[in-house]
């Protein structure tokens, strides 16, 4: 009879109904089966709403821009701009949802071939001080334009192996996130030497996270302030993709905040 009810629920699984669940009679190796069958079901089902879920964020993502890109060249075509300061402006709107889109898609490409394992680092010694100071020398103007400032305290010793332009990237998507929501104050950066490698630091005192926000802060998409955010040109893939690239260093990023406070990334 259980061995019935599992090629049921099978047969059912097959057809696409994952909610389904079998009862466990014993301890048995039948029950054990029984056991193993939920586990499997319930694993799939959440696999498939993670999927479905994505497909809506990336579909929510794309809408916005396409509707922008679609409806303003509409309006160039149609010949409604009736000045070429109109011309410009719809123009200029165009380009920006086009890279939009582009940044989009390229994050997208970059996450599924980590998580596929498809992506190869190319690791070479690198001395990390430099590079850090590297990456964040684009920052240097805007953050002096805002009255923000910049502090290193860092070792200069330190040599990592690690794939510079992937390094580069998780740095500046840090960054990134820290001067958008940073009004006042700076940003502080540390590297030390730490018993399994190196520590780097990267401390704000900007708005902070909420404590709820948290555990999901690096989940694709996921946004504390959707619409800020958006508006800022983010994907809401970049820190899923700098802890993946992190983790594929042999590495771990860990994130602690404290909403009007700072948030400290390491």
């Amino acid at each position: 009879k259980p061995l019935k009810q599992m090629r049921e629920a099978a047969n059912r699984v097959s057809k696409g109904d994952y909610s389904v669940r079998v009862l466990i009679h014993s301890e048995d190796e039948i029950g054990q089966l029984a056991a193993a069958f939920n586990h499997m079901a319930s694993s799939i089902q959440q696999e498939d709403e993670r999927r479905k879920e994505f497909l809506a964020n990336i579909s929510h993502e794309l809408r916005t821009p396409i509707s922008y890109v679609k409806g303003y060249s509409e309006a160039l075509v149609n010949g409604m701009a009736k000045s070429k300061a109109d011309q410009e402006k719809q123009l200029l709107i165009i380009s920006r949802e086009s890279k939009r889109m582009d940044r989009l898609v390229g994050d997208l490409l970059d996450l599924s071939r980590m998580e596929a394992d498809e992506y190869k680092m190319e690791k070479h010694p690198l001395p990390f001080a430099q590079l850090v100071e590297d990456s964040t020398q684009k920052y240097l103007f805007t953050m002096k334009d805002k009255g923000l400032e910049l502090s290193f305290d860092m070792d200069p010793d330190i040599i990592i192996l690690g794939d510079e332009g992937r390094i580069e990237q998780v740095i500046q998507n840090i960054m990134d996130n820290a001067i958008r929501y940073l009004e006042k104050g700076g940003i502080s950066i540390t590297l030390k030497k730490h018993k399994e490698g190196c520590n780097l630091s990267i401390e704000d005192t900007g708005t902070g996270i909420p404590k709820e926000d948290l555990a999901h802060i690096t989940e694709r998409f996921y946004r504390v302030n959707k619409a800020r955010t958006r508006s800022n040109g983010g994907t809401g893939l970049g820190l899923a993709i700098s802890k993946k690239i992190i983790n594929l260093h042999g590495g771990t990023l860990k994130i602690d905040s404290e909403w009007g406070k700072g948030t400290k990334v390491e």
